[in-house]
């Protein structure tokens, strides 16, 4: 993901970090990938965190955020979340802001 797609996706989930819904600013805000490989950029392994819990994510001590903890998370996000990220990802930033546009 390019920095634009990041911004939107923080953006997406309303500049809130998932796991402890405190709102941040978009250069606070961490985009994480849950199983760890950079360029698996599917919806269901991203997911917006706080610099506290991005580190707890990557934490290997017991109070780790593990994977699975984390892709609960993300299965509770509303379904037009999903739609909007599916289509940031699929679409890149300036094919997604057309048709975001197209869509009001």
């Amino acid at each position: 993901m390019d920095s634009y797609e990041k911004a939107l996706m923080k953006i997406l989930v309303e500049m809130k970090c998932e796991w402890c819904r405190k709102k941040y600013s978009t250069d606070v805000l961490h985009v994480h990938h849950i199983n760890g490989k950079r360029d698996d950029n599917r919806e269901s392994n991203l997911v917006v965190l706080c610099p506290t819990h991005h580190a707890l994510a990557h934490n290997k001590d017991q109070k780790r955020i593990t994977p699975d903890r984390l892709r609960t998370r993300v299965k509770n996000r509303a379904e037009w979340r999903k739609k909007m990220i599916r289509q940031l990802i699929k679409n890149g930033f300036t094919k997604f802001i057309d048709l975001a546009s197209k869509e009001k």
